[in-house]
């Protein structure tokens, strides 16, 4: 009995160690470059944000409008 509580024990850890296939990874070159095209040419940045091949999920991408959307009034604030 003490082997296989010590052999499920064993098998939870390893389902617990294997990474989730529905895990957000944040740092994709697809979405270093969206992030730079955020902050360099905003219009193009919000494209590759929303268009159908990005790799975003829905609360990554209203975040990351809030933060263009943002960034984009204070440099037009800073202008006038």
């Amino acid at each position: 009995m003490n082997r296989s509580r010590k052999e499920n024990i064993m098998d939870l850890k390893q389902q617990l160690n294997t990474p989730s296939q529905n895990s957000i990874k944040a740092f994709t070159r697809y979405k270093l470059a969206t992030y730079v095209c955020n902050i360099v040419v905003p219009p193009y940045g919000l494209y590759r944000l929303w268009s159908r091949q990005s790799e975003f999920c829905l609360s990554e991408k209203i975040a990351q409008t809030f933060v263009v959307s943002v960034y984009v009034t204070t440099l037009i604030q800073s202008l006038i």
